[in-house]
């Protein structure tokens, strides 16, 4: 419900994810609800995982809203 809850998880459709692009978003709602990982042979808190697509995602954020940006003009 909480990932329903907080869609979209962000106005440019060049980023959507709340893994990859909106790291904080999942971080967020793994907390709020108390998840926890169902891979039992490899389990990974939720900081760890999204510590990995933080960088990835803050590169990725100037492009996409450049290309976002570009992609509005031209309609």
């Amino acid at each position: 419900m909480a990932y329903r809850d907080n869609q979209p998880f962000n106005n440019n459709h060049l980023r959507p994810c709340p893994m990859l692009e909106n790291p904080e978003y999942l971080r967020n709602m793994v907390k709020k609800c108390n998840a926890k990982s169902t891979d039992l042979q490899s389990l990974e808190e939720v900081d760890h995982l999204c510590d990995k697509c933080t960088l990835y995602a803050h590169n990725w954020d100037d492009v996409a809203d450049k290309l976002w940006e570009e992609n509005k003009k031209d309609k």
